[in-house]
């Protein structure tokens, strides 16, 4: 029986792999144009979805100045369009549709006027600076609004009793950030999102690997000030100080990444995968392709229990969640 590939298809990297192909159908220079080719293939055999430029920029062939084309005009398209275009929506749109995002992106300049009065009203960030922004507003009159986490409302209610306009909701990532609100109800996510932290919670999370995969949540959001607002009293935290041991494999200087450092990264997103258990993991199957072709050897009822028995100091509970995480999602 002959093998049949299926490819799945995620938004951005099609918005990407069609940008590239009509930009190489609109230049004459050879050598631009082979470059392009290059990128475009690697782009195409790229298998996971990109969430942001530094994504981006791991791709061979998609350098500083291509990636930083691609990305503006995907924010570019995001703000035009008010929303992210969706995998429907790009296969319906023309190719002059598609290479406008990204002339719209170069001749655009960025902004000092937008969050103005957002950042002016908050006090909290810059001394008051403007917020600069890749994406041009539309006409109409807005209102700024302060969106604070549901969870963490209970606590700061206070900062309705000083005059900040707020409201309450569940976020995704953050604990508080700002929107622009048109009069038709459409709102769209300003510059600015900040993740509340005591020094206790920071500290732990940096030791359980917790922080690793928050950070690269607020990456990914591609919002240009990502701000940590630390509480807590400081001079008694200043007693809890790290270990020496600790410190000495925190803060050494940075090696080169591997292939097998960013698969440790890719498995802490698997639930319950702590950084520890993804290096053991990764000890034994160094990159993502020898993990899955070590499923594909088994038969399906054989995958649940496959990681903990091959390998000492993984649980069943965990290896199933990891083979229903790579095999079925």
């Amino acid at each position: 029986m002959k093998r049949i590939k299926v490819r799945r298809f995620h938004a951005r990297n099609y918005f990407y792999e069609r940008l590239l192909l009509e930009w190489k159908k609109s230049i004459e220079d050879r050598n631009m144009i082979s470059t392009l080719s290059r990128a475009h293939i690697n782009l195409r055999s790229y298998p996971l979805e990109i969430a942001n430029i530094a994504e981006l920029k791991l791709i061979r062939g998609i350098g500083e100045t291509i990636a930083q084309k691609l990305d503006s005009a995907w924010n570019n398209a995001c703000c035009l369009l008010q929303c992210a275009p969706t995998l429907n929506h790009l296969k319906h749109l023309k190719s002059e549709e598609i290479l406008s995002f990204m002339k719209s992106a170069i001749h655009e300049r960025p902004t000092n006027t937008i969050c103005s009065n957002v950042a002016q009203s908050s006090k909290l960030i810059n001394g008051g600076d403007a917020i600069p922004s890749n994406f041009k507003l539309m006409t109409g009159n807005f209102d700024d609004d302060y969106i604070a986490d549901c969870l963490r409302c209970r606590k700061y209610s206070i900062i309705g009793f000083q005059g900040v306009k707020y409201e309450s909701r569940s976020l995704s990532v953050g604990d508080f950030l700002w929107i622009l609100r048109k009069q038709d109800g459409s709102e769209l996510v300003l510059d600015y999102i900040i993740e509340r932290k005591t020094y206790n919670d920071l500290s732990r999370s940096i030791v359980e690997g917790r922080y690793e995969e928050q950070k690269q949540r607020l990456m990914a959001t591609n919002i240009r000030n990502i701000i940590y607002l630390l509480e807590g009293d400081f001079q008694t935290d200043l007693q809890l100080r790290i270990r020496f041991d600790l410190f000495q494999r925190l803060y050494k200087k940075t090696q080169r990444t591997t292939v097998r450092d960013l698969f440790s990264r890719q498995l802490t997103v698997c639930p319950r995968v702590s950084i520890a258990k993804a290096r053991l993991i990764t000890k034994h199957f160094p990159t993502l392709s020898l993990l899955t072709k070590f499923y594909a050897s088994v038969s399906p009822h054989q995958r649940t229990s496959l990681l903990s028995d091959t390998i000492h100091g993984i649980p069943k509970s965990l290896s199933a969640s990891i083979s229903k995480f790579f095999m079925e999602i």
